[in-house]
């Protein structure tokens, strides 16, 4: 695979998962509303999902350092491909913790009194955007998390692939 069609498959994803993102939030965005339940699983997983980023990162850090090269191109290019890489990690981290916030912000100003069999009367706009803002990152990072486990097989594959010294 070269690196042209490499870049447009990143492309693509970059505006795809948004879009599919939006839509599917305009359809279940009302499905959040005073659900703890699926809130608390919503913070499980990307509780778990952010352990399994963290090897990745650490890995990709790992494979890294363990590049010896005499030649200086081959050094700065895998520099670059670490910076590009740590990046990408570092941003869907972010994701995981913008929607954790978003989670915890919610808790915080939804009324002990509203459960799901009564909700209120009115929801307010503040309500609505949160939810509608957790059900978006949430789905934008559940969609992006789907390469983390072709990550950390490629990481492995360069390391084992790397000559010993």
């Amino acid at each position: 695979m070269n690196a042209e069609t490499k870049d447009y498959k990143y492309i693509i994803a970059f505006f795809a998962i948004p879009v599919v993102s939006a839509i599917l939030t305009y359809f279940f965005h009302d499905k959040i509303r005073y659900n703890k339940d699926l809130l608390n699983f919503i913070a499980n997983i990307f509780s778990i999902l952010t352990g399994f980023l963290l090897l990745v990162i650490s890995t990709s850090g790992e494979v890294a350092s363990a590049t010896i090269s005499s030649n200086e191109e081959d050094l700065f290019r895998n520099r670059n491909k670490f910076n590009i890489r740590f990046q990408r990690y570092l941003f869907l981290f972010f994701i995981y913790l913008f929607v954790l916030c978003l989670i915890f912000t919610y808790y915080l100003i939804i009324p002990s009194s509203v459960s799901v069999q009564q909700p209120m009367a009115e929801a307010s706009i503040s309500f609505t955007v949160l939810e509608s803002l957790i059900c978006f990152f949430s789905i934008v990072a559940f969609l992006c998390s789907f390469f983390i486990p072709l990550k950390i097989k490629q990481l492995f594959e360069e390391k084992i692939g790397r000559p010993r010294n």
